[in-house]
Formats: C-alpha cells, structure tokens, sequence
C-alpha cells in the first residue's frame, strides 16, 4: 500500500495504474507462485503469471478509460502547462 500511496502522489496520478498495481501485487507474490508450481506444476504456474500480468494490464486500461470518460479530459500536471484561457480555476 505504501508504493500505492507514492503512485496516487505522483506528478500525473492514474486510477488505472493504481488499480493494476493493487489488483496485481497480491497474484504475484512469490510465496503464492512457488505453493501454485509446488502442487499444480510449473505450467500452471506460468500460466498464472502470465494471467495475472494481462488480467491488470488490461484492468488499468479499463479503468483509465472509464476515468478519462467520466472526467473528461485529465487535469495538466501543473498550471504552467496550461494554455492560456485553457484552464479553468
């Protein structure tokens, strides 16, 4: 949550981002894929790394998508790149 936190604190925070960090920290724990390759052998474990690198990639391009269409329009990173009479205060 910590590394989540830094990235919703960056310059240009992305909920997509958030959400497929979030999402994809857990399904990649080492400990989770060593117990997975242990009993259902090394393709299942593949397999499931390579699902869970698409499952949040494709998560946080929902969700950025979805975000970028109830909002519009993202906000500038800061107000010098604004045009002016292009932003709104």
């Amino acid at each position: 949550m910590p590394m989540a936190a830094g990235l919703k604190g960056s310059s240009d925070p992305r909920l997509g981002t958030i959400t497929a960090f979030i999402f994809m920290s857990p399904l990649l724990n080492p400990v989770t894929l060593i117990l997975t390759w242990v009993m259902l052998g090394w393709s299942i474990a593949v397999a499931r790394i390579i699902a869970s690198v698409a499952g949040s990639f494709l998560l946080g391009l929902l969700v950025n998508r979805l975000e970028h269409r109830l909002n519009g329009k993202p906000k500038p990173a800061s107000a010098d790149a604004c045009e002016p009479n292009a932003c709104a205060l």
